[in-house]
């Protein structure tokens, strides 16, 4: 990336305050937004934010015509597009692995803090979580609708009883008709596939576990994981409010580590969380988080917890002598 960016300088903590203090105000903004991307406007990101930032350097202004634009300065207006803009983003024309006659395949990818809708080829729709990637094919052909999924995302999927839809990720490989499901497979997470309608085929990928389960069929209200003890595929009833509540913003927190909250703060508000004691990852909190920006979710678990925060350029490092718990899950909702 330019180091002329102000992207540039605000990772690299070469800001005044007041200009940090603007960018977080509108972090905080646009990290409860849902956005889409032009696929004929797309590119990588970096390469977008200097192509942005390029531009307005050459043409020594821009028209300010959006009202939360007025209060920006000119060096910010790169990364107010750039954010607006390179949430998600596509690479096109990369052909398939497998060698498959040159397929080309699609891929969309978002950034911490930022959720995007796709509409596939097919007309089936899916929501991408945070920090995730989905590629499928430019279009669909063959007895087969075939994607890869890395990360989170919510399906729901045009019902087609002579192409079956088949979503690659991760442990798992999810086969359907027709039907709504989400699937979770982020690194150092458990993964899981939860049934919202219809009927879901799971099977575990990679080698056969000879302790589990390596194929299930779920319906509605059900939930598939792997086991930790095992390695096998197991399947049981799923919390669907719980597996659910990413898309509307809200954070459901069952016995949840610290360390586990702080991987989903990491990806939905675009920050990084450290602890200066490493036992504190593993305090309990219960409960649940609405639409809150991230000051307020801090408050909530150093008031809660017991515990004390700082926060610097979206760096959030922890910090106490120990933690309380409640046996008691408590709602914090921000209305």
């Amino acid at each position: 990336m330019d180091p002329k960016n102000p992207f540039y300088s605000y990772l690299n903590n070469s800001l005044s305050e007041k200009e940090k203090n603007r960018l977080d105000v509108f972090f905080e903004r646009e990290s409860l937004r849902i956005k889409e991307w032009d696929p004929e406007s797309m590119g990588n990101k970096d390469a977008v934010s200097d192509k942005i930032w390029g531009r307005i350097l050459k043409n020594g202004k821009i028209e300010q015509k959006a009202t939360h634009l007025r209060t920006i300065p000119l060096e910010f207006a790169a990364v107010v597009l750039l954010l607006i803009f390179a949430g998600l983003y596509i690479l096109i024309d990369r052909s398939d692995s497998r060698g498959r006659s040159q397929e080309i395949w699609k891929e969309y990818h978002t950034v911490a803090g930022q959720r995007s809708t796709i509409t596939l080829p097919d007309g089936s729709t899916v929501i991408l979580n945070s920090a995730s990637m989905l590629s499928h094919p430019r279009d669909f052909q063959g007895s087969t609708r075939r994607v890869k999924l890395e990360g989170e995302a919510f399906f729901e999927i045009s019902h087609d009883k002579d192409r079956p839809f088949i979503v690659v990720s991760g442990q798992f490989v999810t086969q359907v008709l027709g039907t709504e499901f989400n699937v979770k497979s982020y690194p150092d997470e458990r993964a899981s596939v939860s049934v919202k309608s219809g009927k879901v085929l799971v099977q575990q990928g990679g080698k056969a576990i000879e302790s589990g389960l390596n194929e299930v069929i779920l319906y509605p209200n059900e939930s598939a994981y792997i086991d930790a003890n095992d390695g096998g595929l197991t399947k049981d009833k799923a919390d669907l409010k719980e597996d659910l509540a990413w898309i509307s913003g809200e954070i459901y927190l069952n016995e949840m580590s610290l360390d586990d909250l702080s991987k989903i703060l990491e990806r939905t508000y675009a920050v990084k969380v450290g602890f200066q004691i490493p036992e504190l990852k593993q305090c309990r909190i219960s409960g649940k988080l609405g639409r809150m920006n991230i000051s307020q979710i801090m408050e909530v678990i150093s008031n809660t917890m017991g515990l004390d925060y700082t926060m610097s350029n979206r760096r959030i490092s922890i910090t106490g002598k120990a933690c309380k718990t409640s046996s008691k899950p408590e709602a914090y909702v921000n209305q």
